[in-house]
């Protein structure tokens, strides 16, 4: 294992680059979302030029155990909701988890499938008199959240707060819906 070293992680779903290698055997790894984290040598394992993905890690079962020896399982760390924050449907809007070929469409068209898409899952809240949802939307540029409040706003019942931010970051709102009797 070496600076520059394509390396997946063995109990995530995450793969990165090698960025530094400290003495202690620590390495801190590259995401490609450009963020840095800190693992043991243990815990990675090194990708050689596209051989393996993580595609593969995760169906290999026994490869994976065979470098982590005996290696403890790591606990991860779980954020426990309150109450009444668990059972409240989400919808990823991001287009790669609406469209399986969304590459060959343009900017226009990404962004017209995403609030369509949204405004059904709207429609249908308040249709079946759902209290409330939450749209993942991302952080990017802003646009899509910009759009998606303008949508919002066209509507009277709806009341519009940041989602948890525990839970999705600064990427999704969550919508309230006032019901009419």
């Amino acid at each position: 294992m070496k600076v520059n070293d394509r390396v997946a992680v063995l109990d995530e779903p995450l793969e990165g680059v090698i960025r530094a290698i400290k003495p202690n055997g620590e390495v801190q790894m590259e995401t490609k979302d450009g963020m840095l984290l800190t693992y043991s040598a243990k815990e990675l394992v090194v990708i050689s030029s596209g051989a393996l993905n993580m595609r593969d890690i995760a169906v290999n079962a026994t490869l994976i155990n065979q470098f982590k020896g005996n290696q403890p399982a790591r606990k991860s760390k779980v954020a426990h909701l309150p109450q009444n924050e668990r059972g409240i449907p989400e919808f990823d809007l991001h287009i790669e988890k609406l469209v399986p070929n969304w590459q060959r469409l343009t900017a226009h068209d990404i962004l017209t499938f995403q609030l369509d898409t949204a405004r059904n899952h709207i429609e249908f809240a308040l249709k079946n008199r759902i209290p409330k949802i939450v749209l993942i939307h991302g952080v990017g540029e802003g646009v899509l959240k910009m759009e998606l409040n303008y949508l919002i706003g066209r509507y009277d019942r709806i009341l519009v707060k940041e989602a948890s931010y525990l839970r999705y970051g600064i990427g999704a709102i969550e919508l309230h819906f006032r019901q009419q009797n």
